[in-house]
């Protein structure tokens, strides 16, 4: 019993010295080239709706509010809403956002890219509109989640800027 958890032991310390000798580094940690970008990347403000609105909320958590960064994400955000059954009670909303992300320096387009999604929720009930404004928050936070995902390949490739 002892051989095995000194067996055991020594094979996760010949992994973790394997791991921190291959030159890993976290996608989004703060030596990471993706880590960096984040730091100087700048969130356009909401165009005008909550579904916008709640987009540069969830995008500011997850990268940082920085309104001195030189690059811009700027972003387009569509939703269609559609019963899923004859009865009218199921809904699903559909999200896309379209984004792209500019050098304000000199206005030149670093990369750009689309994230879709969706959520469900019931109609069932009189609280129609809070379920539907839960749907949009969850909808926002799932895509916000994508484009992060997706920002951080594209600022981790040492080519993309």
């Amino acid at each position: 019993m002892i051989k095995i958890l000194i067996l055991r032991v020594a094979c996760f310390f010949w992994l973790i010295l394997g791991v921190s000798s291959c030159g890993f580094t976290p996608v989004y940690g703060t030596a990471s080239n993706a880590g960096a970008a984040f730091a100087d990347l700048v969130v356009a403000p909401p165009k005008g709706d909550r579904a916008n609105y709640l987009f540069v909320v969830e995008m500011e958590n997850r990268v940082g509010r920085n309104p001195s960064g030189s690059k811009l994400l700027e972003h387009d955000i569509s939703l269609t809403e559609t019963g899923l059954n004859s009865e009218g009670q199921r809904f699903q909303l559909i999200g896309r956002v379209n984004y792209k992300v500019v050098s304000l320096e000199d206005n030149r387009l670093l990369f750009e890219g689309s994230q879709d999604s969706f959520v469900t929720f019931s109609a069932d009930g009189i609280l129609l509109t809070s379920k539907t404004q839960n749907a949009r928050e969850r909808l926002m936070s799932i895509l916000a989640d994508k484009v992060t995902a997706e920002l951080m390949v594209a600022f981790s490739n040492p080519l993309a800027e």
